[in-house]
């Protein structure tokens, strides 16, 4: 009875593993280099690197099958030699002792034909940017975004006061890390280079006849401007006796905190009986430049028809009535306050029956007493304002308007 041969099955293992190294390599090379032109062969066809590829494949899965088939027969060792000799035609670096430790499983691999290598993406160079400079959040809610779009994938939010590696610019983004490691973009528009810079400021009103505003919490800095009683303005903190500000027309600098009130109700004002009841003589007619003049304010306010109504507001990004009144009399270099409650004293007083167009109207909207809303009569019956209930910038009959009238104030002579 013959006896039946035992089967080597390190040995075949082995050898399937070699096959798959080898169908491997043969799918994945697609430029070959010819030894004795020295050419790279990058114009062959389709059609030839696939039949040279085939090629390859068959003959190295022959010398396998062979191998495979005589290794019960012949010497185990001589084989797994031969085997040795074919996978070092795949060059197969060794991998530096300083690289980062690599996960199989969450990494790109990169096929380099010119190099005749598989390597681990990671392996290669990052893209370089410039050494990080410290940024600081200067909004409630910031969006960190996969790329510089608006559409991209959000990866986290960060809040006001945040500190952030900043990298570079790139349009209307910003290239960032966050404290956690995180990559991404933000809107470049809400980095600022100061923490102090990121505080949320609060609405305050002016409490004296006239409050200077110093470049510095000293008495002897540099005098910015001058506010007046009732104006609002953005306080962000007290430095001594000192508090910093931005007032409504964006000067920036430092009055005395005590002069500053939380809310207009704590404002003192005088009795509203100066506001309707002037010492002064009443307004004369407008002269014909006058009348000129109130053509052009009345046709520059109607510019604004539809802007949003913004509390605070002088600009047209947004309207408060006293901000919009400021605003386009400013234009035509008239000044005016930025608060309401001071329009009692601007001008000459004017009869409601002798309005005439560029006249500033007043009303008591708060029940207190004293000036709280303001518009400017156009002519007919009519008046513009940045209106808090319809939120926006219209024009309303001075007839429906429900509010305590108070009188009206001439500033075009």
């Amino acid at each position: 009875m013959e006896r039946r041969k035992k089967i080597n099955t390190p040995f075949l293992l082995l050898a399937l593993l070699f096959v798959l190294t080898q169908s491997a390599y043969a799918l994945s090379a697609t430029v070959s280099y010819d030894s004795v032109a020295g050419n790279v062969q990058g114009n062959n066809t389709k059609e030839e690197i696939l039949s040279t590829n085939q090629s390859t494949y068959t003959t190295n899965n022959q010398e396998t099958q062979t191998a495979i088939q005589t290794a019960s027969i012949t010497d185990p060792s001589a084989t797994l030699s031969s085997a040795s000799d074919n996978a070092n035609s795949f060059n197969i670096d060794p991998i530096p002792a300083s690289a980062p430790a690599i996960d199989p499983a969450e990494t790109e691999i990169i096929i380099d034909p010119g190099l005749n290598k598989i390597i681990p993406a990671s392996m290669h160079v990052s893209e370089s940017l410039p050494d990080p400079v410290d940024r600081y959040v200067n909004a409630d809610k910031l969006n960190v975004r996969g790329k510089p779009t608006k559409d991209s994938t959000l990866i986290t939010s960060l809040k006001r006061g945040d500190k952030v590696s900043y990298y570079k610019t790139e349009g209307d983004w910003a290239r960032i890390a966050t404290s956690s490691g995180q990559d991404g973009y933000v809107l470049a528009g809400y980095l600022v280079d100061s923490a102090s810079k990121t505080i949320k400021p609060v609405v305050k009103y002016v409490n004296a006849d006239k409050l200077n505003v110093r470049s510095e919490p000293t008495k002897d800095s540099k005098l910015v401007t001058s506010i007046t009683r009732g104006d609002k303005v953005s306080y962000y903190e007290t430095v001594g006796e000192w508090a910093r500000i931005t007032t409504w027309t964006d000067k920036n600098g430092y009055v005395l905190a005590k002069y500053l009130v939380s809310s207009s109700d704590k404002v003192e004002w005088p009795s509203a009986s100066r506001s309707t009841t002037s010492t002064s003589a009443a307004a004369q007619p407008q002269s014909a430049a006058g009348k000129a003049l109130a053509d052009q304010i009345v046709e520059y306010a109607k510019s604004f028809l539809g802007v949003p109504y913004v509390w605070g507001g002088h600009s047209p990004k947004g309207f408060d009535c006293s901000g919009f009144t400021y605003y386009v009399f400013a234009h035509f270099g008239i000044k005016l306050p930025t608060s309401s409650y001071s329009y009692y004293s601007v001008g000459t007083k004017v009869s409601r029956s002798e309005l005439q167009k560029g006249d500033i109207l007043l009303w008591d909207i708060d029940k207190n007493g004293t000036v709280g809303h303001v518009g400017i009569y156009i002519g007919d019956g009519m008046f513009i304002h940045a209106s808090s209930s319809k939120r926006k910038v219209v024009i309303r009959s001075l007839a429906s308007y429900g509010e305590k009238y108070l009188g009206a104030r001439r500033v075009i002579k």
